[in-house]
């Protein structure tokens, strides 16, 4: 009998862990597409007629429509589900990597780019700014002490941005598989 219950509460983790990885890849793929509709409406659109008023105001409007679409996908994925914190872990997961600098690395690296040395658009990004003063700290001997965000400072903010997320991530499905197992 208790090797039933075993075997029940293990599926149910399975089930859990498979809704959970579902929900999370719909997540990469909405941020993947997010990223390319951005790098594609910016250098085809926008930067051929140096429009760069409308890329703040295209910006603003996207900066709306990724946000409307992780909280949606984390609200539909709670009311299938009901489980509420992964759904805010969903919804958090595509706005940190959007707002907090992978989606900024990615623009570049999608189309085989180095990201440039400066990337002063970024200055109003606290998290890419914050990122940056702890590299001019370290650069104290005078070595790039660039008043913008420069693509060190980003690359520190994505690192942490995907540790974060990484462990969130591991919690969670540690704190779901937890919570099915039989007393």
């Amino acid at each position: 009998m208790q090797k039933y219950f075993l075997i029940r509460a293990m599926k149910v983790v399975v089930q859990q862990n498979a809704k959970l990885v579902a929900a999370f890849s719909v997540v990469i793929a909405s941020f993947l597409t997010w990223v390319y509709v951005d790098r594609v409406v910016v250098e085809a659109a926008f930067r051929p007629i140096s429009a760069w008023d409308a890329i703040y105001i295209y910006h603003y409007a996207l900066g709306i429509g990724f946000s409307a679409t992780f909280v949606s996908i984390g609200l539909i994925f709670f009311i299938s589900s009901g489980m509420k914190l992964a759904s805010i872990a969903l919804a958090g997961t595509g706005i940190g990597l959007m707002k907090l600098g992978p989606a900024d690395l990615l623009y570049y690296w999608l189309f085989y780019q180095e990201a440039p040395k400066q990337l002063e658009w970024l200055d109003d990004n606290k998290v890419a700014v914050e990122a940056q003063v702890a590299v001019d700290r370290a650069q104290r001997a005078g070595v790039d002490l660039s008043p913008y965000v420069t693509n060190t400072g980003l690359g520190i903010s994505v690192l942490l941005t995907v540790a974060v997320i990484t462990v969130a991530w591991l919690a969670l499905l540690t704190y779901y598989g937890r919570r099915t197992k039989p007393s």
